[in-house]
């Protein structure tokens, strides 16, 4: 078992390092070990190097476990195969990784000395009271700084909480560079390592009149050829570098790259185009919608964008390929530089405007910190450029006073907000945390609202008010003055939906002994967690509106319902959407048909399984036995988007909706169906490839000497033999007609 300063030295040489550097340095030392810490530097400075030292630390010497937590499912993932692909068999440990499944213990997590978690998941698995956790020594918080958002007062009460189950845990958290980073360590009781450190040298500039000036007086002049955003881009292209570009809105993203991808594609060699194109021919079958295969030539060009809107596969692999430097360019919301981490050596904020409730307002000074945070490449550059646009010199001026020289807002506590607030407090109710009004104000006082504005007048004003409104939904009781939650409180609580979204489900629950298709599908989508709903388009308005006021009562809706929720109409296009999906119409026709991205549908369809799943629990426990059959056979039909008729076929490898479709038309509808049919007619139907493995999962015997390949299929094979051209002249032939071809497809994006 290494000492600390033994395991500090093994940890610089399994990771290449000569000598940490002066942030590093501050941090780890053997004083440290037994106290908390907020680390605030900034991007690639190192600070997960250091939390990895604390963690392995926690583990030998103090046999302890080690939990980390990150704001997103992506980043968690990508720290747990770095840590895994380093330290696991090194050190002989076991590292875990639990990012869903919120209804959960997830027991199996017991297994693992080294846990990586979202923050939602610690939080689930202290209110179903993991038994593990007692066995805790370490808590690392990445991106601290995310109090400051939507997800802040999950982080929030889930650190207090397990500073009141664990009174010794230890607590790293790991910062950007903020003003109130004192305040931080104060909330955790712990030390503050501060640094400006930043291995990659960060250049901060303005762009107007064809010159970048940088804050350090240095300047650098752009050759002008085709536009303002052109010439930045082509000029970085010309240096051999990539660049990131943020604007505001997924329409801009799009535009913009489908616009840059003519200069992009003059710049990449035909070895990159071809590692574009098999990375793309990997996720091909995911592709469903010509959105989708608009995306891929733009990216063959060497260009792409990234936002929410894209499908999941595409988006990973536009990840990759962007790391590998094969696209040249990325053109990405904001949302981008929250999450997981893509330098390039050039980021371009191109407008620090974003829409809000209140119309067009500038974004603020974090928000500009944290895109620049992403310019340059650690291992390739050796400084990156964050560049502003400005159109004229009083707004170069401008730009420079709020955004260049200024610092970052303070960190807030999101506490305060009502909705969070509300499940929050059930949250440490339904735990036992909180049991009166003594408990209560100890636990708000050690919140980093309580840091923040000192006060708690106003916040347990709000906690009032949110616990009445506990009472009056039947979650929470008061005997004697002691605060008890009830028992589908406590069930509430574990399920992890808003108590709102639970009360509205259990009134239709006592509504109704069945419900039918609709009546269930609309309850589903009538919740705060498939906010925001899909907003029609005002030229269909008119039509929904008559459509709802003839159908309301199919979905047990009342006339008030259609006169006091404001929201009603964005509900019901959000329902029509979902009874698509279930219907099997396919993603091409709800894309064309309510203008749907496939990332925006399937991250909303996650979220009605979740929920399906919670009607149905909720049902259970008030005896709605037929509702809690029919939650299992609706929540299967939404994760597959079938109809109830093809549930078995999709329960198949590879066959999805459209293959399981393609069998039962066929009146291939059950397994047994399957495993009769003649094996060429099942590869007609399929293909080679799927039918054949198919067939060998369902252990079929076949002679593949006497299979005929489907004409279609053999033309595509004969297609990618003639692409092998050996000939130079038709090489060169190819080419040209290849760039055509991209182009042509660009324009008709």
């Amino acid at each position: 078992m290494p000492n600390f300063q033994e395991l500090i030295q093994k940890i610089k040489e399994l990771n290449n390092i000569v000598e940490f550097n002066e942030m590093q340095i501050k941090a780890l030392k053997e004083d440290y070990t037994d106290k908390n810490l907020i680390i605030a530097s900034p991007t690639t400075s190192g600070k997960t190097l250091v939390a990895e030292a604390y963690m392995l630390n926690t583990i030998l010497e103090k046999r302890k476990r080690a939990i980390f937590i990150s704001p997103l499912k992506a980043l968690t993932s990508e720290h747990f195969y770095n840590f895994k692909s380093k330290y696991e068999q090194q050190f002989d440990l076991k590292v875990g990784i639990s990012t869903g499944d919120l209804d959960s213990s997830s027991k199996y997590l017991d297994n693992y000395q080294i846990i990586y978690l979202t923050f939602e998941k610690l939080d689930s698995l202290i209110r179903h009271r993991a038994p593990w956790l007692q066995t805790v020594g370490l808590l690392v918080i990445d991106e601290i700084h995310n109090l400051d958002t939507d997800r802040g007062a999950v982080l929030e009460t889930t650190v207090v909480q397990l500073k009141q189950i664990l009174p010794n845990i230890k607590i790293i958290g790991l910062s950007a560079t903020i003003p109130n980073a004192k305040e931080l360590a104060k909330w955790i009781s712990g030390e503050l390592i501060y640094s400006e450190y930043r291995p990659v040298k960060l250049k901060k500039g303005i762009l107007f009149d064809n010159t970048i000036m940088f804050d350090d007086k240095s300047e650098e002049k752009i050759q002008t050829k085709l536009g303002v955003l052109e010439d930045l881009v082509a000029d970085t292209l010309n240096k051999n570098k990539q660049a990131l570009i943020f604007t505001n809105t997924r329409k801009g993203a799009e535009s913009l790259a489908k616009k840059l991808a003519l200069i992009t594609n003059k710049k990449i060699s035909e070895k990159e185009k071809k590692n574009i194109e098999k990375a793309i021919e990997e996720i091909e079958s995911s592709l469903q919608t010509d959105y989708d295969k608009e995306t891929t030539n733009i990216l063959k060009c060497g260009a792409g964008f990234h936002h929410a809107g894209l499908r999941g596969s595409l988006r990973t692999k536009i990840e990759e390929l962007f790391k590998k430097a094969a696209l040249k360019v990325l053109v990405a919301t904001p949302t981008l530089s929250q999450g997981c981490n893509l330098p390039a050596y050039r980021v371009i904020i191109h407008t620090i405007h974003r829409h809000s409730a209140n119309g067009m307002q500038p974004i603020p000074v974090k928000e500009y910190v944290q895109m620049s945070g992403r310019a340059g490449r650690l291992g390739y550059d050796t400084s990156g450029e964050s560049i502003l646009i400005a159109r004229d010199e009083l707004e170069q001026d401008n730009l420079f006073e709020k955004y260049v020289y200024a610092l970052p807002e303070d960190i807030e506590s999101q506490l305060g907000y009502i909705p969070t607030l509300r499940t929050m407090l059930l949250s440490v109710i339904a735990n036992e945390v909180i049991f009166d009004d003594d408990s209560l104000t100890k636990f708000f006082e050690s919140t980093f609202y309580a840091i923040r504005f000192g006060n708690l007048h106003s916040l347990m004003t709000k906690i009032e008010t949110v616990l009445r409104e506990l009472i009056s939904f039947g979650f929470v009781k008061i005997e004697n003055n002691v605060i008890k939650p009830t028992e589908i409180g406590k069930r509430v609580s574990e399920l992890y939906i808003d108590p709102l979204s639970a009360y509205n489900i259990l009134h239709q629950l006592n509504r109704f002994d069945d419900f039918t298709e609709k009546e269930f599908l609309f309850t589903l989508v009538n919740t705060v967690e498939l906010k925001p709903y899909f907003m029609p388009q005002k030229s269909k308005h008119q039509q929904l509106e008559e459509d709802l006021q003839e159908n309301y009562r199919d979905l047990a809706l009342d006339t008030n319902d259609l006169w006091d929720d404001y929201e009603i109409l964005e509900k019901y296009y959000t329902y029509l959407i979902l009874q698509d999906w279930v219907s099997e119409v396919s993603e091409q026709d709800l894309l064309n048909n309510y203008n749907v991205l496939p990332g925006t549908l399937h991250n909303k369809i996650y979220i009605c399984e979740w929920i399906c799943y919670a009607i149905g629990e909720l049902a259970q426990i008030l005896n709605k036995n037929t509702i809690h059959k029919k939650s299992k056979t609706i929540e299967r039909r939404i994760k597959e988007g079938v109809k109830e008729e093809l549930l078995l076929l999709v329960e198949l490898p590879n066959i999805g909706r459209a293959r399981a479709r393609k069998l039962h038309t066929n009146n291939l509808k059950t397994i047994g169906d399957i495993k009769n049919c003649d094996p060429q007619r099942l590869i007609n139907i399929l293909g080679l490839k799927i039918a054949d493995k198919l067939m060998q999962h369902l252990k079929m015997n076949f002679d593949i000497n006497t299979i005929f390949v489907p004409k279609e299929e053999q033309k595509q094979k004969e297609n990618k033999l003639e692409d092998k051209i050996p000939d130079k002249k038709q090489r060169l032939t190819k080419k040209k007609l290849e760039t055509a071809k991209t182009q042509k497809s660009l324009f008709n994006y």
